[in-house]
Order: structure tokens, then sequence, then C-alpha cells
């Protein structure tokens, strides 16, 4: 595939070319007069357009503002041309298709949890979300969440002009956060008029549906003095879409395979189907009981209760580890896994400037959002086989009752997948606001000013319903008759008559009364707000001039205070619930930092130097909770001739820890995990906890690229950019199930962490808290190629970006590497080595189509497995998928405007990766899939209406 794209890129180059070889190509009419953005979208070189070189811009890879400066960052810049064609739900959903962007959670990427959410994440380098630095105008806007992470819905979308994509370490010129790069969303703030946007669309199975509006208007008053924009923005995707509703999913993972042996030729392990969690059913089996000398033996294993409540056997099939294959299995838990989850948001936005004299403009500007997001769940309340049923359970068949009394056991294990509960769902409503004032201004001929204040403040509420409430659980479990009335009581009752206990019946699926089930359930909540305040003062001007040209500099300052907090229920704070058991947070950090930078000319219409500057930049950042860090930045660009140019940076970057990563008082999650001490597998708590002594991640960057635009071929443009990024001191933790596994196999050092019952012996909790240890290390290759020509009446625009990824290697805290390049194994951060996108369009009059291609190179599970040793297969298969676009402009001029999409073109299924349980911690296949970059949606349509007043 990825040689296809590169031959459509040659063909739509070489024919028209031939075509047109008596006749020189035409200038674009005004019916495309998109080409100017159509150029910026195609512009790793990021060279300011025709209509936007009248006035100096910024581009985000640097702070200089001079005319003709050209930047040795590499920036690939989507313009609103681009932005238009394709109609993304969201622009986020456009941003992480692009090969320079990895996985983020959103909407069509739910994360593997069971409250949270309702985000629409970016994620450059696939470095994470947090490595990422996203601006709007050059500013920076307040978190969503206090682990860090912009909200791309806070956008107002109908006003996004460009969105500059720096792919290279920009933390001397922006300040932290920009180790992988920065996202600038830049507005059109001279936008006149009223536009209007409505869009629906709906997958080919007629669900995830989901209606969009944005209205947008712009006006000038006081005779061109001062200018007003608004946008209104509005998403309501009211369904979501489980993996039950889809067919391509066969609960897949590898298992332990039962016929190795170290001298058969057999590999360790196979890759199979229907799979499930091991030791449970709805209605509830008896995996053994433990008798009188507290031993667990085989007494009742094998029997379990059908829905009605009737005795039946149990088929154990095959188990590997927390899931088993064959037998009676329930995949409950899989097919419920959310693979689109219903979003609703609305959105306003105002911005206001005014001329108050000559070279000075003052601004205000206001943003108010809210984001509603909601999802069924899927984590049912698993008990793989430790439920204890007493003999005297009111409940228990007289049969059982009777077989564990003759044989003198003091308690069955019952294992039981709680389906007619239902799981634990999720609702989460952010409101985020933000308010800003400023100035910007001129002096002299050369030198800009720019001065502004913003505060911005994300409160959450966040809910999950159903959470089961363990010691109520346990106690109603526990129900027994009372002596005195022959009612059916918990046992705790007895002792204790104003408990409220409700006995619960497990033995069948809907057997459990209304009242049981609500004592034994309640809700989690959650309100976290996360505040943000930033002071900034920048000039950027001309010192003097050399005979090579004008020496330019830009400088400045920041004040950023960040703040949070969260508080949450008494039943959270008590760690009562089965999952999201909040607990309290607050804290707060103010940076102070101050930059330069400057371009040097060197040379200008010398031999191989036809003009050759020097960038460098530099920053000292002080934080209050962990003192100075310095970042700085060497760039060099040359204009080696008219066609041909070279660039490159060597950069020193940084990434300070989030609010959560320092001050989080503990975060606790249950799941089941297997403990090789006592042979059991337990629900325990993890709780991950902050550290106040983090210090910055720092890293070193080095990026080195080409861009090619021949005078033979008008309208081609070729870059190719090279980056290697080597983090040090990354923020990471050891994780639960490593620290459980380090303990029990003699590194005492971690069995600190372990908090077991000092009877039993069973895990209680294990704490997780983040250090300095850890590496990252990535390089690799970005390609880009851009072509526009007339063809007949028409004209043809292709483009084609993609990227090699050789090297992406992480060393955790405990120094094990994962080389991660290629590796695509389900539930792990890894990247193919190669992703592409190619867009090719065809313009003629009113009418534009764009025929759109993603490609996904292949890979592996696991790079550290052979297939045919390891495991059966470890290889992932290559994935393309294709979409088209339209546009009709119904009047010819584009007041009104009728656009369509089709996603996934030929309904293609996504590629189907098995779970690995012995690199992941869960117990059922389903609880991950690389959304990000395999569709599982399939084909979906979408057609939308513009208007221009």
């Amino acid at each position: 595939m990825l040689r296809a794209v590169l031959l459509c890129g040659v063909a739509s180059v070489i024919l028209p070319s031939a075509a047109q070889a008596q006749s020189a190509p035409t200038a674009p009419s005004s019916a495309t007069s998109s080409a100017a953005t159509d150029q910026a979208a195609a512009g790793q070189d990021a060279t300011p357009t025709p209509a936007e070189s009248a006035g100096d811009i910024v581009v985000t890879g640097s702070r200089i503002t001079a005319n003709g400066f050209q930047q040795p960052t590499p920036v690939t810049v989507v313009g609103q041309a681009e932005i238009n064609r394709q109609a993304p739900t969201t622009i986020a959903n456009y941003l992480n298709q692009l090969p320079s962007f990895g996985n983020a959670t959103s909407a069509k990427n739910p994360a593997i949890n069971v409250a949270g959410g309702g985000a629409e994440f970016v994620n450059l380098r696939n470095l994470g979300t947090t490595r990422t630095l996203v601006l709007l105008d050059n500013r920076r806007v307040v978190e969503s969440t206090t682990a860090g992470g912009v909200d791309t819905v806070t956008m107002p979308f109908g006003l996004i002009k460009r969105v500059e994509v720096v792919t290279g370490g920009a933390s001397a010129a922006w300040g932290s956060d920009a180790v992988a790069g920065v996202v600038n969303f830049v507005l059109d703030r001279d936008y006149q008029g009223l536009g209007v946007n409505v869009e629906s669309g709906v997958s080919d199975r007629g669900d995830a549906g989901y209606v969009k509006a944005n209205v947008t208007a712009g006006h000038s008053f006081a005779g061109g003095k001062g200018h007003i924009v608004a946008e209104f923005d509005y998403l309501n995707q009211p369904q979501g879409v489980d993996l039950v509703d889809r067919g391509f999913f066969k609960s897949r993972a590898v298992v332990n395979n039962p016929a190795y042996t170290p001298t058969n030729g057999q590999p360790r392990q196979i890759t199979v189907s229907n799979v499930a969690s091991a030791n449970v059913s709805p209605g509830g089996v008896f995996v053994g009981s433990v008798g009188a000398d507290g031993k667990t033996n085989t007494v009742l294993r094998g029997i379990q209760f059908l829905p009605d409540g009737t005795l039946a056997p149990y088929n154990f099939g095959n188990q590997s580890g927390l899931v088993q294959y064959g037998g009676d299995i329930d995949r409950t838990v899989g097919l419920a896994r959310s693979i689109s989850t219903p979003l609703n948001y609305a959105n306003f936005f105002g911005h206001v400037d005014y001329d108050v004299v000559p070279g000075v403009k003052l601004y205000a500007e206001g943003f108010y959002g809210r984001t509603n997001y909601n999802e069924n769940g899927y984590l049912n309340y698993l008990r793989q086989g430790n439920i204890q049923i007493r003999p005297d359970n009111a409940y228990l068949p007289a049969t059982i009752r009777n077989q564990l009394l003759a044989s003198g056991q003091q308690y069955a294990l019952l294992g039981k997948d709680t389906v007619d509960f239902g799981p634990p769902t999720s609702r989460n409503n952010r409101d985020v606001w933000r308010a800003t004032v400023g100035a910007d201004g001129e002096v002299g001929a050369t030198w800009k000013w720019h001065a502004y204040y913003t505060h911005g403040q994300s409160l959450t509420n966040l809910y999950a319903p159903n959470d089961t409430i363990i010691g109520n659980f346990n106690n109603a479990v526990d129900a027994v008759r009372d002596p005195a009335t022959n009612n059916i009581v918990c046992r705790s009752t007895l002792t204790n008559p104003n408990n409220g206990c409700v006995p619960l019946n497990l033995f069948g699926v809907g057997v459990a009364s209304p009242a049981a089930i609500a004592y034994t359930h309640g809700t989690a909540y959650q309100r976290s707000i996360v505040k943000l305040d930033v002071v900034s003062v920048d000039a950027s001007g001309t010192l003097f001039r050399l005979p090579a040209g004008d020496v330019s500099v830009a400088f400045g300052g920041d004040y950023i205070r960040n703040e949070a907090s969260s508080t949450q229920d008494a039943l959270a704070l008590a760690k009562a619930y089965a999952v999201q058991n909040f607990q309290p947070f607050y804290g707060k950090r103010n940076v102070k930092e101050g930059f330069v930078e400057a371009v040097i000319p060197i040379l200008k219409n010398a031999p191989l130097a036809k003009k050759l500057e020097l960038n460098a930049a530099g920053r000292i950042t002080d934080y209050s909770t962990s003192g100075s860090v310095k970042t700085w930045k060497v760039g060099i660009s040359d204009q080696i001739f008219d066609d041909l140019r070279v660039r490159g940076t060597l950069s020193h970057d940084i990434r300070a820890p989030t609010l959560t990563d320092l001050f989080n008082g503990g975060t606790l999650t249950q799941q089941p995990v297997f403990d090789s001490k006592t042979n059991l597998t337990y629900p325990q708590y993890t709780n991950a906890q902050g550290n106040p002594a983090l210090r910055p991640e720092e890293a070193d960057t080095v990026t080195a690229g080409v861009i090619y635009s021949p005078s033979f071929i008008r309208g081609l443009q070729l870059s190719v950019d090279y980056y290697r990024i080597n983090i040090k001191g990354a923020i990471a933790s050891v994780s639960a199930a490593q620290e459980l596994v380090f303990c029990n196999g003699g590194q005492n050092q971690y069995c600190q962490y372990i908090h077991r019952d000092p009877t039993t012996q069973a895990i209680l909790q294990i704490d997780t808290v983040p250090v300095n240890v850890a590496s990252v290390k990535t390089e690799g290759w970005d390609f880009e190629l851009d072509y526009r020509h007339a063809v007949g009446p028409g004209q043809v625009t292709f483009r084609g970006l993609a990227s090699y990824v050789p090297l992406f290697r992480q060393v955790d805290a405990v120094g094990n590497v994962t080389d991660l390049a290629g590796q695509i194994g389900d539930l792990n951060p890894g990247e193919p080595k190669w992703k592409a996108n190619a867009y090719l369009t065809y313009e003629q009059g009113p009418v534009s189509l764009t025929l759109n291609a993603r490609y996904v190179g292949p890979g592996k599970l696991q790079n550290n497995w052979v297939s045919g040793v390891d495991v059966d297969n470890n290889s992932v298969k290559s994935f393309t998928t294709f979409g088209l676009t339209g546009i009709v402009r119904l009047d010819g001029k584009g007041a009104y405007t009728l656009t369509f999409g089709i996603d996934n073109l030929f309904d293609r299924d996504p590629v189907d990766l098995p779970v690995i349980p012995a690199t992941v911690q869960y117990s059922a296949p389903g609880l991950g899939g690389r959304f990000d970059l395999y569709d599982p949606m399939g084909r979906s349509f979408r057609m939308g209406v513009r208007a221009k007043f």
C-alpha cells in the first residue's frame, strides 16, 4: 500500500505534466482561492502564503516575526480549506489520523476506565498527551483535567484559520511540555459576515449518529478600528457503540499452549478465539471449597447455576492465568467494551479588538463550554472464584448445603460475573471557561510587542453510578435465616439489627431483589477544579543589519500559576467501592520564566548559500516545586539554491510534572490480579499516589531536513525530515503487577508497597508512586509530498504524508527495556514503523472531490517474541482504509455549500488484535483494541450544509 501511495503521487505529477506539456499551468481562479490555505496545509516549509505576506505572521516554531525568515524547525500547517474538505466531527479526529500523531483518547477511541473521558486530546509522536503543548493563538489555555491535557473541543471550530504542528522540540520558544512539539490553533480574528454550518452523520449499521452545528459571525465597527468575532459550537452524539454491535470481535487472546514442552518444537503460547474471564459465570460457578484445615479443595468444583437458578455442570475449558477458552465461557465484559461513546458539547467564543491609537490594539476574549459525556460501562463486578458461601447460606440449595456439611467444609468458593446488576457507568460534566485581555503594538518599522493576561478554569463533576460497595456486597452475600423469625437476613444483622443490610441472592440471573442491588451499589463522585493564570509579555524586532540581512531578536517573560483540587463522596474516601475510589487532592505551582531568541543571517547570494541563517533561543524557567531549569535551541536554515533548502536544529526541552504527578492524594482502582504467593486471584486495590519531589523531564532533540521545490515541475514540493528525541528522567511508576512479581520473586524493596491481610495473606492494596527514573528514546523520518496542477478546466491537488519510526524505546522505572517501534499488541503504547496518509483532490468549478487513504504498516504483537517459538503467530498485518469527501458550491461562489463524506469507504473490518494477559493485568479480551490505528466503526456517512452571508 505504501508503494501505491507513492505511485499515486508520482502519477499525479507526471500525467498532468505530460497532458499539459504544450501550455503553461493556469493560476487558480477565484473559485479556488483556497490555494493559499492549501499551500499552508502542504507546508512543512510553512512559508507565508501570498494572501498573508502583506503582514508579518508568527509561525509556531519560532517567536521571530521578521518578514522572510525561514525557520529551521519543521512545521506542518493544516489549512482551513483542508479542514473544510475533510469535515471531521472534531478537529482531534482529523489531527490524530496524521502520521506524526499517536494514540490519544477521544469519543472515537475511548480509554480503558469506568469514569472520566469526554475530552478530545492530541498526542504528537505517541509520547503522551502531556508532552504535547497545545496553544490557542500562541497562548496557553487551561487544561481539562488534573492529569494534564487540553480538550480540543474547546477550540472554536469554525474560526480555525490553520493548525500549526511543530514536530520538534520547542521548549525554548514556548516553554514547558513542548517535548514532542506544539499544536497551535490559529484563529481568523478578521472574519466578516455570518456563517452557518449544519452537519449530520450515521454509520452504515444505523448507529453512531450525530448532529453538529457551528454559527460564526464577524463584524467591523468604528470605521474599521474595531472588530468583533463570535462563534457557537454544538455537537450531540447521543449513543455509543459497543463491540457487541460489530461482528469482527472474536474475543481473541494469547494464552499458554497446553501442548508445549521444551523439546516438542511447539510455541510456548498460542492465539485462540472465544476467550473470556476465568472462573465466572452469570449465574455463579463453584470453583472449589475450603475445608476445616483451611486448605482449598475440589469439593463442589464444576457446579454452576443457570440463569433460572437450577444446577448444572460447568466446563472450565482450558485456563491460562486470568482467562479461559473452551468450555462454558462468559464473554459479557469483552462484548460490552465501547468503541465509540456518547458525547455532547455546547461552546461559545467571543473576541473583540480595537485600535486605540495607531500602532496599539487592545483586545478581550472569552470562552465558555460545557461537555456532557456518558458511557454505558462494561466492567461488570467480577469475583473470579473468591466469594465465600457458607453452608448455612439461606439461598443455597439443599443438595449443595448437604455436600458441604457432609465433607466438613467451612465454605464454598463461588465465581460470579454480575451481569444482572450491570456495570458501573460514567457520567461526566465538564464546564470550561477562559477570559483573556491583552494588547498588541508596533514601535517603529520593525518592532512589535504583545502582552496578555488569561485566566482559565475547568470544573468537572464526575459520577460513576452503579459502583459496587464491596463491604455491603460481602455482608449481603452472607445471608442466613433469623432464628427468631425464620426470615432471610444478613448474618451481620443478627448482631447489629440496625445496619440496614439487605440479603443478596447470587444463585442465578435476575434473582436478586431491587432492594439488595440498591444496598450493594452506590454512585462514586468526584468534583475537580483546574485553574490557570498566565501573564505574558514579549517583543520582537530588528537590532541591526549585517551584509547578509537583518539581525532579529525576540524576548519576553511569563508568569504561570497552576492550581487544582478535588473532593469526593464519603464512600470513595473510605475506599468502599470496587472502582473509582477518588481521594482528596490539592496542589498548586507557580512558574517564572524568561526567554530570548535571535536570528542571525550569515550568508546571502553565496555559492550553496543563497540565504544562510542561524536561529538560537534560550529560556530559564523557575518552578516553585523543583527550582530552575534551562532550555535552549540552535538551528540553521540554508537556502542552497532556489529549489532546495536544508534545515536542522539541536534543542534541550522539558516537560513539567502535572499536578496529579506531584500532589495526587491517591487514585484507587480495583482489578483482579493473580498472586503467585497464595496461588489465588484477588480483586486488589491499586493506589497511584503523587510525588512532590518530582523534577521536570528533560529531553535532547535533533532535527534535520530538506525541502525541495523543483522549478521544472511547478506546484511540486517535497520535504524529508529526520528527528531524534531522547527523554531522560521520564516520570514513571513501577506498575502494581510488576511490584507484585518483584516482591514475590525476592526483591524485598518492593514488598513495602504490597499490603496484605495478616491472617489470610490476601492482597488488600498495592501502592504506586511516580519517580524520575525512566527514559524514552525515539527517532524517525517524516515525509511530505505536495503537488498542485491544472488539469483541463479543473485543478488536481495531491498531498502525501508518511512517517517511519525505526526506534521507539522505553526504559521503565526498574530498568526493563521495551522496544515499541513496530510493536502494536493490545494495550501497549507502541506504534507501527510505517504510517501514511494520501489525499487526491480534483476541483472544477463549484465541485471538489477528495479521495483519501490511510495506511498503517505491519507490526508485531511483541518485539521480543519470535513466531513459532514464543507464540504461534507474532505478526500483525498492515491495514488500509479509504474515504471520499466532496464539496458542491450550490451557487457557484461558496455562499451556499453542500458537503458530504464517506469514511471507511469499503467497510473494512479492523485488525482484531488479541489481548495479551501476560503483559497486561486484565481478565477479559476486549479491554483493549488499537482503535487509534484500526477503524472499528465500519463505513459511515456524513452530510452537511454551509451558508455564508
